[in-house]
């Protein structure tokens, strides 16, 4: 998908389980405690998984791309 067909809304997760994955920020989530013990503001991400169905998930903010 080119840059110029992106919604302007779109994210990349960088790093973590959905890693390299597009989509959308839904909300945000406050202030949470991810696994190692780290605290970061979280955020809600829409995914289109590989049979097109969306899912939500919450990662943190530190790891979202704003490409759009």
């Amino acid at each position: 998908v080119s840059a110029v067909s992106r919604p302007p809304d779109t994210v990349r997760v960088t790093s973590g389980e959905h890693r390299d994955h597009e989509g959308t920020l839904v909300g945000l989530a406050g202030p949470r405690r991810w696994p190692g013990g780290a605290y970061a503001a979280g955020g809600f991400v829409e995914l289109r998984t590989a049979d097109g169905s969306l899912e939500r998930h919450c990662v943190p903010l530190t790891v979202l791309e704003r490409l759009g």
